[in-house]
């Protein structure tokens, strides 16, 4: 239909309203169209204007602001050469819609409602009494905010015409102006020169009677109105123009949404006023702002230092179990171990100086580059070099690795791995910093011609060795067992020596101390490098990083990447050649590739797939076919997958009967269905369709979509869209049909390698509200929220994530979620896991990996109902449940225990229905509204207005998609966000909300008057605490000793030697005496473990319960003092399994102690000497002690990044853990060595008598020989279960070492063996062992072996072992040296050696 008018003609198609319901004559209501000037709609009331539209903007009349929302562009207004203006409209959906002018005289837009039978009102012209034309008179306009008494004001610079009348309420009189202009006033006035102004209001409802002008922006439109003196007014509005009114300024009205910017002419007076109250506000909010900010700024800037100070202390942990568990994903690269792994602190680096060193990050500097981001090359100020690894803040996989890498490597120490220098946390920047590598890696010596030359068989057999001891240490000897999973020759660093360094970490894998392998469903690497269990499967060990490192190992030998067969036509990646052949020679033609490469899309009848054949779409985007699942045998039959390296399900047949072994076959039965039969012909599963037919085939689709035709007529009669399990595609319809029942679910998955039915399954409700629902067995899990035509209201980043890809539609009952993305391009997904969530991931082409766009539940308020009703939940608060206002807990003590199950009831019942107060709303933003929401056609105002007057109405909202939607029943799942969701306006008592506006009063005094005071007193508090902190630092000291202390208390011939210069001591968590005096039950006696040298050490129980052995400093000892600064130095340095663990130290005043792990087994000689309980330290024990020691050795002389000689290695310094483990223990006496250093000399002579080499007791000369010697000493102890100094009184052997080599030379060393180990069985390789003790304490350095052939020797890697000379302090070396040592007492005492005994700890 057209409403029309002829501007030249006069003629017009208009509608009249009924004069009553029951009389259809022409009442005194008429609709139509004014077309002078500005087209515009209007009702008239006999002639006379009763509403107006507004003018047209060529897309909607301006005047109606809810038209984009309500009318969804369905109108029309044209005009025609013969001066014709026609209007008409004509909507989209299929419901029966029309306008009807009714006998009132309002306009109303109603809707067939097929549910109710009934006409629903969407929209009225007429829903205030601000919509009637001209309500508040001349130059006035009504406030449409029904919370207003008086609904008309003046326009500023205007006053009431009338005063009296307008205090009664009418308004019809209008306003007149204040100050008149001064447009065309003399210049010799007093306001010459003083031009009018224009006051701007916005969301305004334009006045009648405006002039178009040619004007073509908001400027030149200003200028005209201006120039001209009759113009009082102007506005500019797309689609439309500059308008401008010279006359009163009539059905002026403010709108609370849409609506113009209006410009008002004033008199410049007018403008100084409005200016001056500017002015007073701006000055006050000012002057507060200054006093609050002048406080807060001082405090945060003394917080911001203190912050500093800490941070250059002691590092930053750059993150936490928690943080860890949220930034990296489900299958996060470290794994289970998460919890046991406590980030070590790590120095902090400026940003600034780093931008300095590397000359900000110039491009010449780059080193290169990886998936975490760019790696450069610095300088410090102090010339050190530095490698600087930049997270890039574009890169998610980058995030990851870095604090992986953060958590490995700051846990690592050995001179084989890269080292860690410090870090760099600065707002978004985050970055690692490591020594600089000058040879930078592997591969540019090995594959580049001019420098391979510099790599001779000796350098390469190095670097070999050197990468298999790094690993070694990582899969064997670290304290975190750590599968390296990128291990490849640019991941090889060398130094200027050309020594290996392992580096990158970001990949890496933390396993726990029983786990042998681990899977993953994202498989990160490089490809040549991966073992295939791990490629293929996801399966990854040590012989992962073990395959990695014979690649490696064969680039290394030849000098050619396992890449470089790629155009080889002999070697061209054989595994996929077997493979190729293999398919080629496939009995059934299905699978097999045909001359183009691609295989058929389509089974027919006469055609069968058979495990492991299958099909791959006309695209190659998708495959079907049989699998496994990771972790299960069974197979079953599914579509995945086809052109992404991560073997990715999306939909699975046989889910409830899985086949047992490889004889599935996929065909077409005789009735025309898809079936699954196993070896025995037996059906597994079916497409079961009921119609049967005999001519029908089956064709995988791009989509993803297994379809079954029937060929005669072409159409589909199954598909498993239809039948999804847990992955919703693109194109996919997730559907629900209210009256027949009918549904199409996703299902998860019972595990991730069980893919039969899980607890989980997600559809749509449509009852009311159409929804989205997760369901754990049958009852809500999550809710989307109601769909609004664009979004779920519920889901807050749905229109920045989802694109308005998704469609919700109602197809005659049945509605169907569907989506599909604008860029194709990219592959995208949802998926059910089983755990319940629903994640969207996309497939990233760069990191070859899916990334988790979105989840359905990212936080615990996610979860259906988890505050009860009338709850709210709030992730960002602590607790996240509190009751809703107006409301209290049900149940206060379940409340308190965080159990909200039980919800919140009503605090003051409502007064509905009871004469005085009458109830209000409270509104609260920004919500996830209820479920169980009642849907009406009414708008805002509306809304509110019917559920005030029904009682049984609780809450409104209105939505502009969804409309107004009111709950009657408890209000549950209810969330608080951020940013998007609904005003949702909770009914409440009249004094619930006088309670609400007392408390803003209160608050907003509070806030003003207190919080300068505050500021002040808070300041004064934090910088008394500074002073009193700053004081307490002195008194304790965190750093343990400098350089400048530790040479003036050490002795010039200290135990650090030479080499303190080069040591930079570890800081370590410090302990608070008053804790450990606590733990230890104020260092009772009974808890005393052992004494030494340096003092005491007790046993102690941390308030968690954890056991601690406490090390405490002797006041009286100054030998103490030396040997506990010391082992500072070198414990903090060490990170080995076979070496004792610190975990802190203390220092307060004069105390000093060393926090260590407890050994409930105490030491070595506890089980060894005694005879009860020597019986538990069978041969394989002892052995696996003997080792242990060893490896700790090895790390102490040739793998820590510090060489070390322990110089006191004995029985009751080797620790044993719960299952029995050796810790090397008690590095007082310790000596470190520099890299060039072979041997050194001393003139105090420590250690234990009976374990100390003959070199180094009689001369002071000791080297790693001399840890050797000890080492031996303690192997015979082992093996015999006999003291070395327990033959003092026999008269045949002085020591363990005489009566051994007694018994080798008489050929009878059997008779030296422990009888509690003394097996045939263990015969030989006790012999072995005793042999090797017997080299390792022969009497010359020279002649005894380094501990790494030591090791080499016990594990039999060495078959010939050389014969053993005769060893030191033997009867006849005694004797005829007896005279020697005295002489020696004359140039150096050794009155200062020291016999410690140390008890087990």
């Amino acid at each position: 239909m057209k409403i029309s008018t002829n501007v030249k003609t006069g003629k017009k198609v208009q509608c009249t309203s009924w004069k009553s319901p029951s009389d259809p004559s022409i009442g005194s209501f008429s609709a139509g169209i004014q077309a002078q000037s500005l087209p515009q709609s209007f009702i008239w009331k006999e002639g006379s204007p009763y509403w107006r539209s507004g003018p047209w903007n060529k897309r909607k009349f301006i005047g109606i602001p809810v038209m984009d929302s309500v009318f969804l562009d369905g109108f029309s207004l044209e005009s025609d050469e013969e001066g014709s203006f026609y209007f008409t409209f004509s909507f989209v959906t299929k419901n029966l819609t029309h306008f009807f002018l009714n006998d009132q005289g309002n306009m109303t837009l109603s809707s067939w409602d097929e549910g109710k039978e009934d006409w629903k009102v969407m929209w009225s012209s007429l829903q205030t009494e601000c919509d009637i034309y001209g309500k508040c008179g001349a130059f006035g306009f009504g406030s449409c905010n029904s919370q207003s008494s008086i609904i008309c004001s003046c326009l500023r610079g205007f006053e009431p015409k009338n005063t009296e009348e307008w205090n009664r309420g009418n308004w019809t009189s209008g306003c007149v102006r204040r100050t008149p202009l001064q447009c065309e006033r003399v210049n010799t006035s007093s306001d010459a020169g003083k031009m009018d102004g224009f006051l701007k209001l916005n969301m305004m409802k334009v006045p009648d009677f405006a002039d178009s002008s040619s004007a073509r922006d908001l400027h030149e439109c200003s200028q005209q109105c201006l120039e001209s003196c009759s113009c009082i007014a102007y506005a500019y509005e797309a689609g439309i123009g500059c308008m401008s009114w010279n006359r009163s300024l009539i059905d002026t009205q403010k709108f609370s949404i849409s609506g113009s910017d209006l410009y008002i002419r004033v008199a410049y007076s007018e403008l100084d006023k409005v200016g001056d109250v500017k002015k007073i506000v701006t000055i006050t909010v000012i002057i507060g702002t200054i006093l609050i900010s002048i406080c807060t700024y001082l405090l945060w800037r003394w917080m911001a230092k203190q912050k500093a100070r800490r941070n250059k202390a002691k590092g930053i942990i750059l993150l936490n179990s928690r943080e860890a568990r949220q930034k990296l994903p489900n299958d996060n690269l470290l794994g289970d171990n998460l919890n046991q792994v406590k980030v070590q602190e790590l120095p902090l680096f400026n940003f600034e100086k780093l931008a300095i060193a590397t000359n900000n990050f110039h491009i010449s500097n780059k080193l290169g580059q990886g998936g975490f981001g760019p790696v450069y090359r610095g300088k410090l100020s102090d010339g050190q070099e530095i490698a600087v690894k930049r997270l890039s803040r574009t890169s998610g996989q980058g995030l990851e690795e870095f604090m992986n890498e953060v958590v490995v490597i700051s846990k690592l120490q050995h001179r084989n791995l890269v080292r860690i220098l410090g870090c760099c946390v600065e707002g978004g920047e985050k970055m690692l910093i490591y020594e600089y590598m000058p040879n930078k890696s592997l591969d540019t010596f090995l594959f580049v011609p001019p420098k391979e030359n510099l790599l001779d068989w000796r350098s390469r057999f190095n670097i070999i060795e050197g990468i298999g001891r790094g690993l070694l240490y990582l899969h064997r000897d670290s304290r975190l067992r750590i599968i390296h999973r990128d291990l490849k020759a640019s991941n090889i660093l060398l130094d200027k020596e050309l020594n290996p360094k392992i580096s990158d970490f970001g990949m890496a894998r933390i396993f726990g101390s029983n786990e042998d392998q681990a899977n993953t469903n994202r498989v990160v690497g490089t490809y040549g490098y991966m073992s295939p269990e791990y490629a293929m499967q996801g399966q990854f060990s040590e012989k992962s990083d073990v395959f990695s490192f014979g690649v490696l190992l064969l680039e290394i030998v030849s000098g050619r990447r396992n890449s470089s067969f790629f155009h080889d036509e002999q070697s061209l990646r054989p595994f996929r050649i077997c493979m190729e052949i293999v398919e080629c020679r496939q009995h059934c033609s299905i699978s097999r590739p045909n001359e183009s490469g691609f295989a058929i899309d389509t089974l027919t009848s006469s055609q069968s797939i058979k495990d492991p054949n299958y099909i791959i779409s006309n695209g190659s985007a998708f495959k079907l076919g049989f699998f496994s699942p990771v972790n299960s045998t069974n197979r079953y039959l599914g579509i995945w997958y086809n052109n992404i390296s991560i073997f990715t399900v999306v939909w699975v047949a046989n889910r409830e009967k899985p086949l047992k072994d490889s004889s599935g076959v996929l065909t077409i039965s005789e009735d025309g269905n898809l079936v699954v039969l196993d070896g025995q012909k037996d059906i597994l599963w079916s497409s079961n369709v009921t119609n049967s037919t005999v001519n029908s085939s089956a064709q995988l689709l791009d989509s993803g979509n297994l379809v079954l035709r029937e060929n005669t007529r072409a159409t589909i009669i199954w598909e498993s869209f239809k039948l999804p399990t847990d992955t919703f595609l693109q194109t996919m319809k997730v559907s629900a049909n209210a009256r027949t029942g009918e549904k199409v679910q996703l299902t998860s998955w019972k595990s991730s390698s069980d893919p039969s039915t899980g607890i989980f399954s997600i559809g749509i409700r449509p009852l009311g509200l159409p929804q989205a629902f997760i369901w754990k067995d049958g009852s809500p899990y999550w809710r989307s929220g109601p769909w609004n035509s664009r979004i779920f209201i519920g889901i807050p980043n749905m229109y920045s994530v989802y694109l308005d890809g998704f469609n919700l539609v109602d197809d005659g009952g049945t509605f169907y979620l569907t989506y599909s993305f604008a860029d194709q391009s990219s592959l995208s997904k949802f998926s059910l896991n089983s755990q319940g969530n629903f994640v969207q991931t996309n497939w990233d082409e760069g990191t070859k990996d899916w990334e988790v766009e979105w989840s359905a539940l990212q936080t615990d308020c996610d979860v259906y109902g988890k505050c009860g009703a009338f709850g709210s939940c709030n992730p960002q608060n602590s607790p996240i449940c509190s009751c809703l206002e107006g409301f209290e807990p049900k149940n206060i003590e379940e409340w308190n225990g965080r159990n909200w199950t039980s919800g919140c009831v009503r605090r003051t019942p409502l007064q509905c229905g009871e004469e005085g107060n009458k109830d209000g709303f409270l509104k609260l933003n920004m919500m996830k509204v209820p479920d169980f929401a009642d849907w009406s056609s009414s708008f805002e105002e509306k809304c509110r207005e019917k559920c005030l007057e029904d009682c049984s109405c609780l809450a409104y909202a209105f939505d502009n998609g969804a409309g107004c939607m009111s709950w009657t029943r408890n209000l549950i799942d209810t969330q608080q966000f951020s940013k998007a969701g609904v005003d949702l306006y909770i009914r409440v008592a009249s004094s619930e909300l006088d309670k609400v506006g007392d408390a803003k009063k209160i608050i907003t005094i509070t806030v003003i008057i207190g919080t300068i005071f505050i500021s002040i007193c808070t300041f004064l508090l934090w910088r008394w605490m500074a002073k009193q902190k700053a004081r307490k630092k002195k008194e304790k000291g965190i750093l343990l000793f400098n350089k400048v202390e530790a040479h003036q208390k050490f002795h010039s011939d200290n135990l650090l030697g030479d080499n303190l210069n080069q040591v930079k001591v570890q800081e370590l968590p410090l302990f608070n005496f008053e804790k450990l005096a606590t733990a230890t039950d104020n260092f009772h006696l009974s808890n005393k473990l052992g004494q030494g040298g340096f003092g005491p050490v007790y046993k102690g129980k941390l308030s968690d319960g954890q056991e601690i052995a406490v090390k405490r400093l002797s006041r009286a000892s100054g030998q103490g003092f030396e040997e506990f600064m010391n082992e500072v130095v070198v414990i903090s340095k060490l990170q080995h399994r076979n070496l004792v663990r610190i975990l802190g130290c203390c220092v307060e005043g004069e105390e000093k102690m060393l926090i260590y792990e407890y050994m409930p087994n105490k030491s070595l000689d506890a089980f060894l000497f005694d005879p009860h309980k020597q019986k538990l330290l069978d041969w394989r024990k002892r052995f696996n002690i003997t080792e242990g020691i060893g490896r700790g050795l090895l790390y102490l002389h040739r793998d820590s990044r510090l060489r070390i000689i322990h110089r006191d290695l004995k029985a009751s310094n080797i620790l044993l853990d719960n299952e029995l483990n050796p810790k090397i223990s008690d590095f007082g006496m310790a000596r470190i060595f520099k890299s060039n250093e072979d041997q050194a000399n001393t003139n105090r002579v420590v250690g234990t008598y009976g374990y100390m080499s003959p070199e180094y007791a009689m001369e002071g000369r000791f080297s790693e020989k001399s840890d050797v010697f000890s080492f031996g000493v303690l192997l015979l102890e082992i093996l015999s279960g006999r003291r070395n100094t327990s033959f003092y009184h026999d008269e045949q052997s002085l020591s363990l070492l005489g009566f051994a080599w007694k018994l080798w030379n008489a050929d009878n060393i059997v008779a030296l063996i422990d009888p509690m180990i003394s097996e045939p069985c263990f015969e030989i390789e006790i012999l072995r062992c005793v042999h090797v003790g017997l080299l390792c304490v022969q009497e010359f350095a020279k002649d005894r072996p380094t501990i790494s052939v030591v090791i080499s020797m016990l594990k039999s890697e060495i078959v010939d072992l050389p014969h053993p000379k005769q060893p030191a302090f033997t009867e006849r070396q005694i004797a005829l040296d007896s005279d020697s040592s005295q002489g020696k007492q004359r140039i150096c005492s050794i009155n200062n050696v020291t016999v410690t005994m140390v008890q087990g700890r």
